[in-house]
């Protein structure tokens, strides 16, 4: 997605490497995160990483420079990882090694296909493509809020 978003904004291939590593600095600071003993409750996660999820899509929203752009992918990436994490550890916890195993790997396989089929259906609305990986985290963190919430 960040090829064709940067193309649309007139931006060169640099621009990508530079928002995709903002991204991956943000998944390693949210794991930073996670390692401090306040930060081991789940509903934590859950509300640190809707949080800086709406902050990631405001950014982008309203961004007319790179800088912005690279604080919405850093907060993109932080979110996803810590809602991630907290899934697998939930998971981990829940089941046995086996199922845990089976559940992660059904989850990959349809993710991939829930992500092909949202970029095949958005193809033609560049001016809202950069909102799906968003709204696919924020979907994350619902769906879980509710699993947890059941439990």
């Amino acid at each position: 997605m960040l090829p064709a978003q940067i193309a649309y904004s007139k931006g060169e291939m640099t621009d990508v490497g530079i928002l995709d590593a903002a991204m991956g600095l943000g998944m390693i600071l949210s794991s930073f995160l996670l390692s401090f003993k306040n930060a081991k409750k789940i509903f934590i996660h859950y509300y640190l990483s809707v949080g800086i999820i709406i902050l990631g899509i405001v950014c982008w929203f309203f961004a007319q420079n790179i800088l912005l752009k690279i604080l919405s992918l850093l907060c993109l990436g932080a979110s996803f990882n810590l809602i991630r994490i907290s899934i697998r550890s939930f998971i981990a916890q829940e089941y046995d090694s086996q199922n845990a195993g089976r559940i992660v790997s059904y989850a990959n396989s349809l993710a991939f296909f829930v992500i092909i089929l949202l970029l095949s259906l958005s193809y033609d609305a560049l001016l809202i493509h950069w909102l799906l990986p968003f709204l696919l985290t924020a979907l994350l963190c619902v769906m879980f809020s509710l699993v947890i919430r059941n439990q």
